[in-house]
């Protein structure tokens, strides 16, 4: 074909890349699971919170360990899934993950800015990359 790709070629580079949509897919169920876990948490906080006297700043401490939790489990359900490069999805899970937080509460919100976005990015990057060497790691395990 000139000019362009042939569909071989594209396959080709996927399987050496080890991208594909599958593992996009894969990414996509891992925020949304990740996300489901953060509501879970998040209610249970709630009620921690009308049950007991928690302080609020105890509260934002909490509400930071339940994302970056779910960061971790974006990056590490990822990476369980891919055949390798384990930190690279996790990494994407965990931006992912962290653009679709921001953007629902910019929505319900109506407030925030990007620079808190660009603040939590290497965070949320570097979280998600582990989450995704301990998911493929033991996802080797698994498949062996």
């Amino acid at each position: 074909m000139k000019g362009g790709f042939s569909l071989s070629e594209i396959q080709m580079k996927n399987i050496r890349t080890g991208v594909s949509w599958g593992n996009g897919v894969k990414i996509l169920v891992s925020v949304i699971l990740a996300g489901a876990f953060s509501i879970f948490c998040l209610l249970l906080l709630a009620v921690l919170m009308t049950a007991t006297d928690l302080s609020e700043m105890t509260t934002g401490w909490m509400v930071g360990l339940v994302t970056y939790g779910s960061i971790f489990l974006a990056g590490f359900l990822s990476g369980w899934g891919a055949q390798r490069r384990g930190w690279l999805f996790g990494a994407i899970a965990g931006i992912c993950y962290l653009i679709l937080l921001r953007l629902i509460g910019r929505i319900c919100m109506g407030s925030g800015s990007m620079i808190t976005v660009f603040s939590a990015l290497l965070p949320a990057v570097l979280v998600g990359a582990v989450g995704g060497i301990v998911g493929i790691n033991l996802g080797r395990r698994k498949r062996r």
